[in-house]
Protein backbone atom coordinates (compact mmCIF):
# COMPACT_ATOMS: atom_id res chain seq x y z
CA UNK A 1 0.00 0.00 0.00
CA UNK A 2 0.92 3.46 -1.12
CA UNK A 3 0.25 6.82 -0.66
CA UNK A 4 0.70 8.79 -3.65
CA UNK A 5 -0.57 12.02 -2.82
CA UNK A 6 2.34 13.08 0.01
CA UNK A 7 4.30 9.57 -1.02
CA UNK A 8 4.00 7.98 2.37
CA UNK A 9 4.39 4.60 2.95
CA UNK A 10 2.11 3.16 5.14
CA UNK A 11 4.68 1.07 6.69
CA UNK A 12 2.32 -2.74 6.94
CA UNK A 13 5.56 -4.49 7.84
CA UNK A 14 5.68 -2.85 11.06
CA UNK A 15 4.70 -5.19 13.82
CA UNK A 16 2.04 -4.17 16.19
CA UNK A 17 2.20 -4.08 19.68
CA UNK A 18 0.62 -6.50 21.68
CA UNK A 19 -2.56 -4.71 22.31
CA UNK A 20 -4.86 -7.60 24.08
CA UNK A 21 -8.01 -5.64 23.73
CA UNK A 22 -10.91 -7.35 25.49
CA UNK A 23 -14.53 -5.97 24.49
CA UNK A 24 -16.45 -4.58 27.60
CA UNK A 25 -13.82 -5.06 30.03
CA UNK A 26 -10.68 -2.82 31.43
CA UNK A 27 -8.56 -2.63 28.36
CA UNK A 28 -5.37 -4.11 28.66
CA UNK A 29 -2.88 -2.21 26.29
CA UNK A 30 0.89 -2.33 26.46
CA UNK A 31 1.54 1.02 26.80
CA UNK A 32 5.09 1.45 26.53
CA UNK A 33 4.92 -0.97 23.33
CA UNK A 34 2.33 1.15 21.74
CA UNK A 35 5.01 4.33 22.04
CA UNK A 36 7.52 2.24 21.06
CA UNK A 37 5.79 1.70 18.01
CA UNK A 38 4.76 4.99 17.15
CA UNK A 39 8.65 5.84 17.61
CA UNK A 40 9.23 3.16 14.79
CA UNK A 41 6.16 4.64 12.50
CA UNK A 42 6.86 7.96 12.30
CA UNK A 43 5.95 7.97 8.51
CA UNK A 44 2.26 7.11 9.85
CA UNK A 45 1.91 8.32 13.41
CA UNK A 46 3.11 11.11 15.07
CA UNK A 47 4.55 11.38 18.90
CA UNK A 48 5.89 14.05 20.84
CA UNK A 49 7.38 13.51 24.10
CA UNK A 50 7.41 16.19 26.48
CA UNK A 51 8.65 16.71 30.20
CA UNK A 52 6.74 17.71 33.28
CA UNK A 53 9.60 19.35 35.52
CA UNK A 54 8.04 19.34 38.72
CA UNK A 55 6.19 16.21 39.08
CA UNK A 56 9.72 14.42 37.17
CA UNK A 57 7.89 12.97 34.43
CA UNK A 58 7.24 12.78 30.97
CA UNK A 59 3.54 12.75 28.68
CA UNK A 60 3.41 11.31 25.41
CA UNK A 61 0.70 12.76 22.82
CA UNK A 62 -0.02 9.74 19.79
CA UNK A 63 -1.83 10.77 17.04
CA UNK A 64 -2.44 9.52 12.87
CA UNK A 65 -0.51 11.36 10.38
CA UNK A 66 -2.69 9.94 7.35
CA UNK A 67 -5.94 11.22 6.21
CA UNK A 68 -8.97 10.13 3.96
CA UNK A 69 -8.38 6.91 2.24
CA UNK A 70 -4.76 6.49 3.46
CA UNK A 71 -5.99 6.55 6.91
CA UNK A 72 -8.79 4.34 6.23
CA UNK A 73 -6.03 1.84 4.87
CA UNK A 74 -4.11 1.96 8.08
CA UNK A 75 -7.37 0.62 10.28
CA UNK A 76 -8.32 -1.89 7.45
CA UNK A 77 -5.12 -3.19 8.18
CA UNK A 78 -4.78 -3.35 11.60
CA UNK A 79 -8.83 -2.93 12.97
CA UNK A 80 -7.38 -2.83 16.92
CA UNK A 81 -6.11 0.72 15.68
CA UNK A 82 -9.80 2.21 15.55
CA UNK A 83 -10.08 2.39 19.38
CA UNK A 84 -6.22 2.79 20.47
CA UNK A 85 -5.69 5.36 18.38
CA UNK A 86 -7.79 8.33 18.90
CA UNK A 87 -8.70 11.47 17.74
CA UNK A 88 -6.63 13.37 21.21
CA UNK A 89 -4.34 10.41 23.24
CA UNK A 90 -2.13 11.86 25.94
CA UNK A 91 -0.06 8.93 27.91
CA UNK A 92 1.65 9.30 31.08
CA UNK A 93 5.29 7.97 31.98
CA UNK A 94 5.71 8.33 36.08
CA UNK A 95 8.52 6.16 37.21
CA UNK A 96 8.27 3.70 34.23
CA UNK A 97 4.57 3.31 34.85
CA UNK A 98 2.15 4.47 31.76
CA UNK A 99 -1.69 5.09 32.10
CA UNK A 100 -3.53 7.54 29.97
CA UNK A 101 -4.26 10.54 31.14
CA UNK A 102 -6.67 12.01 28.64
CA UNK A 103 -8.37 10.31 25.27
CA UNK A 104 -10.58 11.30 22.54
CA UNK A 105 -13.20 9.67 20.20
CA UNK A 106 -12.25 7.24 17.06
CA UNK A 107 -12.36 8.52 13.96
CA UNK A 108 -15.89 8.23 12.42
CA UNK A 109 -17.48 8.91 9.24
CA UNK A 110 -20.18 10.36 7.30
CA UNK A 111 -23.40 8.01 7.54
CA UNK A 112 -23.96 8.47 3.68
CA UNK A 113 -20.25 6.53 3.07
CA UNK A 114 -21.45 3.63 4.17
CA UNK A 115 -25.20 3.09 5.31
CA UNK A 116 -27.16 2.85 1.81
CA UNK A 117 -26.91 -0.81 0.05
CA UNK A 118 -25.17 0.70 -2.57
CA UNK A 119 -22.25 1.60 -0.42
CA UNK A 120 -22.03 -1.24 1.90
CA UNK A 121 -21.15 -2.90 -1.44
CA UNK A 122 -18.28 -0.66 -2.24
CA UNK A 123 -16.90 0.04 1.56
CA UNK A 124 -17.61 -3.56 3.19
CA UNK A 125 -14.81 -1.91 6.11
CA UNK A 126 -16.96 0.62 7.15
CA UNK A 127 -20.14 -1.06 7.15
CA UNK A 128 -18.37 -3.78 9.31
CA UNK A 129 -17.07 -1.50 11.46
CA UNK A 130 -20.18 1.04 11.54
CA UNK A 131 -23.53 -1.21 11.20
CA UNK A 132 -22.64 -5.15 11.06
CA UNK A 133 -22.73 -4.83 14.92
CA UNK A 134 -25.82 -3.09 15.75
CA UNK A 135 -27.62 -5.23 13.08
CA UNK A 136 -26.28 -8.70 14.83
CA UNK A 137 -27.05 -7.34 18.02
CA UNK A 138 -31.01 -6.91 16.72
CA UNK A 139 -30.47 -10.17 15.59
CA UNK A 140 -29.93 -11.85 19.09
CA UNK A 141 -33.17 -9.51 20.08
CA UNK A 142 -30.63 -6.99 22.07
CA UNK A 143 -32.61 -3.46 21.19
CA UNK A 144 -30.40 -0.55 19.77
CA UNK A 145 -30.39 2.96 21.04
CA UNK A 146 -30.09 5.56 18.42
CA UNK A 147 -28.58 8.91 19.54
CA UNK A 148 -28.90 12.35 17.40
CA UNK A 149 -26.95 14.46 18.69
CA UNK A 150 -26.52 18.60 17.61
CA UNK A 151 -23.14 18.62 16.11
CA UNK A 152 -21.66 22.20 17.16
CA UNK A 153 -19.27 24.31 15.07
CA UNK A 154 -16.27 24.79 16.47
CA UNK A 155 -12.81 23.64 18.12
CA UNK A 156 -12.57 19.96 19.40
CA UNK A 157 -11.81 19.79 23.39
CA UNK A 158 -11.01 17.37 26.04
CA UNK A 159 -11.21 17.75 29.73
CA UNK A 160 -9.64 15.16 32.04
CA UNK A 161 -8.54 14.79 36.09
CA UNK A 162 -5.52 12.89 37.40
CA UNK A 163 -5.62 11.85 40.66
CA UNK A 164 -1.81 11.02 40.37
CA UNK A 165 -0.91 14.36 39.70
CA UNK A 166 -3.75 16.15 41.21
CA UNK A 167 -4.17 18.43 38.11
CA UNK A 168 -6.62 19.09 35.48
CA UNK A 169 -5.47 17.94 31.61
CA UNK A 170 -6.70 20.32 29.02
CA UNK A 171 -6.16 19.51 25.72
CA UNK A 172 -7.25 20.46 22.01
CA UNK A 173 -6.62 17.40 19.91
CA UNK A 174 -3.00 17.83 19.44
CA UNK A 175 -1.90 19.59 22.24
CA UNK A 176 -2.06 19.18 26.71
CA UNK A 177 -1.72 21.86 29.23
CA UNK A 178 -1.84 20.88 33.20
CA UNK A 179 -3.02 23.26 35.34
CA UNK A 180 -4.50 22.87 39.45
CA UNK A 181 -6.19 25.72 39.45
CA UNK A 182 -7.11 29.34 38.36
CA UNK A 183 -4.15 30.60 39.63
CA UNK A 184 -2.47 28.04 38.30
CA UNK A 185 -3.35 29.51 35.03
CA UNK A 186 -2.55 32.69 35.42
CA UNK A 187 0.93 31.45 36.02
CA UNK A 188 1.60 29.24 33.69
CA UNK A 189 -0.18 31.02 30.42
CA UNK A 190 2.68 31.81 27.85
CA UNK A 191 2.08 34.70 26.56
CA UNK A 192 2.41 33.90 22.89
CA UNK A 193 0.48 34.86 19.64
CA UNK A 194 -3.06 34.20 20.23
CA UNK A 195 -3.25 32.28 16.49
CA UNK A 196 -0.57 29.84 17.36
CA UNK A 197 -2.27 26.58 17.89
CA UNK A 198 -0.63 25.71 21.68
CA UNK A 199 -2.39 28.80 22.85
CA UNK A 200 -5.96 27.10 22.15
CA UNK A 201 -6.01 24.90 25.16
CA UNK A 202 -4.99 27.68 27.22
CA UNK A 203 -8.26 29.81 25.87
CA UNK A 204 -10.52 26.66 26.85
CA UNK A 205 -9.00 26.54 30.35
CA UNK A 206 -9.66 30.37 30.97
CA UNK A 207 -13.13 29.61 30.49
CA UNK A 208 -13.02 26.49 32.34
CA UNK A 209 -11.87 27.83 35.49
CA UNK A 210 -13.56 31.13 35.14
CA UNK A 211 -17.18 29.16 35.20
CA UNK A 212 -15.50 26.84 37.86
CA UNK A 213 -16.43 29.30 40.32
CA UNK A 214 -20.01 28.42 40.66
CA UNK A 215 -19.15 24.94 40.63
CA UNK A 216 -18.24 22.12 43.03
CA UNK A 217 -14.52 21.84 42.00
CA UNK A 218 -13.36 18.81 44.00
CA UNK A 219 -16.82 17.03 43.33
CA UNK A 220 -15.80 17.46 39.40
CA UNK A 221 -12.26 16.15 39.68
CA UNK A 222 -13.80 13.18 41.73
CA UNK A 223 -16.10 12.67 38.61
CA UNK A 224 -14.16 13.08 35.79
CA UNK A 225 -10.55 11.43 37.47
CA UNK A 226 -10.24 8.48 35.01
CA UNK A 227 -12.48 9.80 32.44
CA UNK A 228 -12.09 12.51 29.71
CA UNK A 229 -15.12 14.86 29.21
CA UNK A 230 -15.38 16.04 25.42
CA UNK A 231 -16.65 19.09 23.61
CA UNK A 232 -16.73 21.97 21.17
CA UNK A 233 -15.62 25.87 21.62
CA UNK A 234 -17.78 27.69 19.75
CA UNK A 235 -17.27 31.41 18.93
CA UNK A 236 -13.25 31.15 19.63
CA UNK A 237 -12.92 35.34 18.89
CA UNK A 238 -9.21 34.60 16.93
CA UNK A 239 -11.15 32.14 14.64
CA UNK A 240 -14.94 32.43 14.10
CA UNK A 241 -15.98 29.05 12.19
CA UNK A 242 -18.96 29.06 9.61
CA UNK A 243 -21.80 28.61 11.81
CA UNK A 244 -21.84 32.26 14.17
CA UNK A 245 -22.59 32.00 18.02
CA UNK A 246 -23.06 35.32 20.63
CA UNK A 247 -20.48 34.59 22.81
CA UNK A 248 -17.59 31.91 23.57
CA UNK A 249 -18.43 28.79 25.57
CA UNK A 250 -17.61 25.35 26.19
CA UNK A 251 -20.44 23.12 24.72
CA UNK A 252 -20.04 19.24 25.90
CA UNK A 253 -20.98 15.96 23.95
CA UNK A 254 -19.47 13.01 25.36
CA UNK A 255 -17.46 11.36 27.90
CA UNK A 256 -14.60 8.55 27.63
CA UNK A 257 -13.57 6.07 30.16
CA UNK A 258 -9.45 6.42 29.83
CA UNK A 259 -8.91 2.97 30.40
CA UNK A 260 -11.98 1.04 28.45
CA UNK A 261 -12.15 -0.34 24.86
CA UNK A 262 -15.64 1.11 24.13
CA UNK A 263 -15.32 3.98 21.98
CA UNK A 264 -17.29 5.89 24.86
CA UNK A 265 -19.61 6.22 27.67
CA UNK A 266 -23.80 6.28 27.04
CA UNK A 267 -24.74 9.46 26.06
CA UNK A 268 -27.23 9.28 29.31
CA UNK A 269 -24.12 8.93 31.44
CA UNK A 270 -22.15 12.23 29.56
CA UNK A 271 -25.78 14.50 29.80
CA UNK A 272 -26.40 13.11 33.54
CA UNK A 273 -22.67 14.43 34.36
CA UNK A 274 -23.29 17.65 32.59
CA UNK A 275 -26.49 18.47 34.72
CA UNK A 276 -24.94 17.36 37.47
CA UNK A 277 -22.39 19.98 37.17
CA UNK A 278 -24.92 22.38 35.27
CA UNK A 279 -22.46 22.25 31.71
CA UNK A 280 -23.68 23.16 28.62
CA UNK A 281 -24.27 19.48 26.69
CA UNK A 282 -25.64 19.84 23.07
CA UNK A 283 -29.24 18.85 22.08
CA UNK A 284 -29.87 15.21 22.18
CA UNK A 285 -32.42 13.31 20.90
CA UNK A 286 -32.52 9.62 22.09
CA UNK A 287 -35.30 6.80 19.66
CA UNK A 288 -35.04 3.08 20.14
CA UNK A 289 -35.34 0.04 17.70
CA UNK A 290 -35.80 -3.92 18.41
CA UNK A 291 -35.62 -4.91 14.23
CA UNK A 292 -33.00 -3.69 11.45
CA UNK A 293 -36.36 -1.97 8.99
CA UNK A 294 -36.87 -0.17 11.84
CA UNK A 295 -33.07 0.93 12.24
CA UNK A 296 -33.29 1.54 8.95
CA UNK A 297 -36.40 3.70 8.54
CA UNK A 298 -35.32 5.73 11.68
CA UNK A 299 -31.34 6.15 9.90
CA UNK A 300 -33.26 6.69 6.31
CA UNK A 301 -35.29 9.65 7.79
CA UNK A 302 -32.31 11.41 10.03
CA UNK A 303 -30.31 11.30 7.06
CA UNK A 304 -32.58 12.89 4.66
CA UNK A 305 -34.20 15.27 6.98
CA UNK A 306 -30.63 16.72 8.04
CA UNK A 307 -29.10 16.66 4.79
CA UNK A 308 -31.43 19.23 3.20
CA UNK A 309 -32.44 21.20 6.15
CA UNK A 310 -31.43 24.65 6.00
CA UNK A 311 -27.81 25.47 8.50
CA UNK A 312 -30.26 28.09 10.50
CA UNK A 313 -32.05 24.82 11.69
CA UNK A 314 -29.50 21.81 12.01
CA UNK A 315 -26.54 23.87 11.55
CA UNK A 316 -23.43 21.77 11.24
CA UNK A 317 -25.15 18.44 11.00
CA UNK A 318 -25.80 15.93 13.59
CA UNK A 319 -23.85 12.50 15.14
CA UNK A 320 -25.20 9.72 15.20
CA UNK A 321 -24.26 6.51 17.98
CA UNK A 322 -25.74 3.16 18.34
CA UNK A 323 -25.98 1.55 21.52
CA UNK A 324 -27.15 -1.50 22.78
CA UNK A 325 -27.43 -2.25 26.79
CA UNK A 326 -23.69 -2.60 26.94
CA UNK A 327 -21.80 -0.50 24.63
CA UNK A 328 -21.34 2.01 22.08
CA UNK A 329 -21.65 0.04 19.06
CA UNK A 330 -20.83 2.67 16.41
CA UNK A 331 -20.55 6.61 15.73
CA UNK A 332 -21.42 8.37 12.52
CA UNK A 333 -22.08 12.20 11.54
CA UNK A 334 -24.39 13.30 8.91
CA UNK A 335 -23.75 16.78 7.67
CA UNK A 336 -26.18 19.23 5.97
CA UNK A 337 -25.74 19.88 2.99
CA UNK A 338 -25.58 24.11 3.11
CA UNK A 339 -22.92 23.54 6.12
CA UNK A 340 -20.84 21.23 3.29
CA UNK A 341 -21.44 24.14 0.73
CA UNK A 342 -20.15 27.16 2.53
CA UNK A 343 -17.20 24.60 4.03
CA UNK A 344 -16.25 23.75 0.45
CA UNK A 345 -16.44 27.31 -1.17
CA UNK A 346 -14.24 28.78 1.74
CA UNK A 347 -11.92 26.24 0.92
CA UNK A 348 -11.32 27.26 -2.77
CA UNK A 349 -11.66 30.98 -1.70
CA UNK A 350 -8.49 30.48 1.10
CA UNK A 351 -6.68 27.99 -1.73
CA UNK A 352 -7.68 30.14 -4.76
CA UNK A 353 -6.16 33.95 -2.96
CA UNK A 354 -2.96 31.00 -2.19
CA UNK A 355 -2.21 30.35 -5.27
CA UNK A 356 -3.39 31.74 -8.32
CA UNK A 357 0.10 33.11 -9.84
CA UNK A 358 1.08 28.98 -9.44
CA UNK A 359 -1.66 27.89 -11.77
CA UNK A 360 -4.29 28.57 -14.99
CA UNK A 361 -7.10 26.16 -13.29
CA UNK A 362 -10.09 27.51 -13.06
CA UNK A 363 -11.09 27.73 -9.63
CA UNK A 364 -14.56 28.39 -10.22
CA UNK A 365 -14.59 24.90 -12.87
CA UNK A 366 -13.16 23.02 -9.88
CA UNK A 367 -15.93 24.30 -7.33
CA UNK A 368 -18.54 24.06 -9.84
CA UNK A 369 -18.09 20.45 -10.46
CA UNK A 370 -17.62 19.44 -6.89
CA UNK A 371 -20.47 21.52 -5.63
CA UNK A 372 -22.75 20.09 -7.78
CA UNK A 373 -21.79 16.71 -6.81
CA UNK A 374 -22.61 17.69 -3.18
CA UNK A 375 -26.50 18.64 -4.13
CA UNK A 376 -27.00 15.10 -4.28
CA UNK A 377 -31.08 16.23 -4.21
CA UNK A 378 -30.88 18.71 -6.60
CA UNK A 379 -32.08 21.52 -5.12
CA UNK A 380 -32.71 24.44 -6.64
CA UNK A 381 -31.56 26.73 -4.23
CA UNK A 382 -28.40 25.29 -3.86
CA UNK A 383 -27.77 25.24 -7.58
CA UNK A 384 -28.47 29.50 -7.41
CA UNK A 385 -25.66 29.15 -4.32
CA UNK A 386 -23.33 27.27 -6.34
CA UNK A 387 -24.33 29.69 -9.40
CA UNK A 388 -23.43 32.80 -7.71
CA UNK A 389 -20.45 31.20 -5.89
CA UNK A 390 -19.21 30.73 -9.31
CA UNK A 391 -18.93 33.90 -10.53
CA UNK A 392 -17.58 35.31 -7.08
CA UNK A 393 -14.38 32.85 -7.66
CA UNK A 394 -14.30 34.06 -11.48
CA UNK A 395 -14.58 37.31 -10.06
CA UNK A 396 -11.33 37.51 -7.42
CA UNK A 397 -9.55 35.35 -9.87
CA UNK A 398 -9.83 37.72 -12.39
CA UNK A 399 -9.34 40.96 -9.60
CA UNK A 400 -5.75 39.51 -8.13
CA UNK A 401 -4.40 38.37 -11.34
CA UNK A 402 -5.55 41.86 -13.51
CA UNK A 403 -6.47 44.59 -10.86
CA UNK A 404 -4.53 43.28 -7.50
CA UNK A 405 -1.18 41.75 -9.84
CA UNK A 406 0.79 40.18 -7.18
CA UNK A 407 -0.33 42.47 -4.46
CA UNK A 408 1.39 40.29 -1.18
CA UNK A 409 -0.11 42.79 1.10
CA UNK A 410 -3.99 42.68 -0.17
CA UNK A 411 -3.16 38.87 -0.61
CA UNK A 412 -2.71 38.78 2.90
CA UNK A 413 -5.54 40.67 3.92
CA UNK A 414 -7.89 39.47 2.36
CA UNK A 415 -7.05 35.73 2.88
CA UNK A 416 -7.13 36.57 6.60
CA UNK A 417 -10.68 38.06 6.26
CA UNK A 418 -12.61 35.55 4.39
CA UNK A 419 -10.92 32.35 6.17
CA UNK A 420 -11.12 34.46 9.91
CA UNK A 421 -14.40 36.02 9.56
CA UNK A 422 -15.92 33.55 6.90
CA UNK A 423 -19.47 34.57 6.98
CA UNK A 424 -19.42 38.22 7.17
CA UNK A 425 -17.34 38.33 3.94
CA UNK A 426 -20.08 36.06 2.52
CA UNK A 427 -22.92 38.20 3.65
CA UNK A 428 -21.10 41.58 2.18
CA UNK A 429 -20.15 39.64 -1.06
CA UNK A 430 -23.73 38.40 -1.78
CA UNK A 431 -25.47 41.81 -0.49
CA UNK A 432 -23.16 43.93 -3.28
CA UNK A 433 -23.96 41.04 -6.00
CA UNK A 434 -27.42 41.76 -5.67
CA UNK A 435 -27.30 45.41 -5.10
CA UNK A 436 -24.93 46.56 -8.04
CA UNK A 437 -26.05 43.77 -10.73
CA UNK A 438 -22.45 42.97 -11.38
CA UNK A 439 -22.42 40.08 -14.10
CA UNK A 440 -19.55 40.70 -16.14
CA UNK A 441 -16.40 40.58 -13.98
CA UNK A 442 -14.27 41.93 -16.71
CA UNK A 443 -16.02 45.26 -17.03
CA UNK A 444 -17.26 45.56 -13.69
CA UNK A 445 -15.51 43.46 -11.04
CA UNK A 446 -17.54 42.88 -7.41
CA UNK A 447 -14.29 43.33 -5.94
CA UNK A 448 -13.84 46.82 -6.61
CA UNK A 449 -17.35 47.68 -4.38
CA UNK A 450 -16.07 45.27 -1.79
CA UNK A 451 -12.59 47.47 -1.42
CA UNK A 452 -14.57 50.46 -1.50
CA UNK A 453 -16.48 49.02 1.88
CA UNK A 454 -13.00 49.31 3.14
CA UNK A 455 -13.23 45.66 5.27
CA UNK A 456 -9.91 45.35 4.91
CA UNK A 457 -8.87 48.44 6.82
CA UNK A 458 -11.96 47.32 9.00
CA UNK A 459 -10.05 43.94 9.59
CA UNK A 460 -6.76 45.45 10.40
CA UNK A 461 -8.93 47.69 12.98
CA UNK A 462 -10.53 44.74 14.20
CA UNK A 463 -7.01 43.14 14.78
CA UNK A 464 -4.85 45.54 16.18
CA UNK A 465 -8.49 46.04 19.01
CA UNK A 466 -7.93 42.18 20.06
CA UNK A 467 -4.27 42.89 20.38
CA UNK A 468 -4.97 45.85 22.66
CA UNK A 469 -7.15 43.28 24.84
CA UNK A 470 -5.03 40.86 25.32
CA UNK A 471 -2.31 43.42 26.19
CA UNK A 472 -4.99 44.73 28.80
CA UNK A 473 -5.21 41.35 30.24
CA UNK A 474 -1.91 40.52 30.67
CA UNK A 475 -1.68 43.73 32.45
CA UNK A 476 -4.11 42.86 34.79
CA UNK A 477 -3.25 39.62 35.34
CA UNK A 478 0.44 40.58 36.11
CA UNK A 479 -0.94 43.47 38.91
CA UNK A 480 -3.38 40.55 40.47
CA UNK A 481 0.16 38.33 40.91
CA UNK A 482 1.77 41.55 42.23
Amino acid sequence: MYNKKNEIPLQKQQSLPNFNLKQNQEEEIDLQKLITYSRKSNNTLFLKEYYLTQEKAYYFIIRIKLRGKDEQKLFETNPDLIFVLRRGLTILNLNNSYTILRKGLPKFYDLGDFWRENAQNENQFLYKNQLHQAYQSLKLSIPVTIVQQQQENGENFQISFSSILQTWIISSKNVSIFCRNYEDYLLNCPNKDIDCPERLPWQIAKIWFSDMIDRNGEQLQQDLTDFTLLGEFVHNPFFIHIIEYQQPALIFFALINNHQRNFCCHTIQAEHLANKHNLHFVKTKYMQANKQIILDNHLSRIYDNIKQSPMSISGEGVVIYLFNEFECLSISKIKTIEYEQHKLFRTKLTTLIQYYQETQLSYADVYQQEANDLNQYDDREITRFIELNTHILLSLQYYLINIKQKDIIYQEQIYKFCSKYYMQFYTQIVELTKSHNVKNYELDNIFKYFDQLENIQAYQNQDQQKKNEIQIEKNLNELMQN
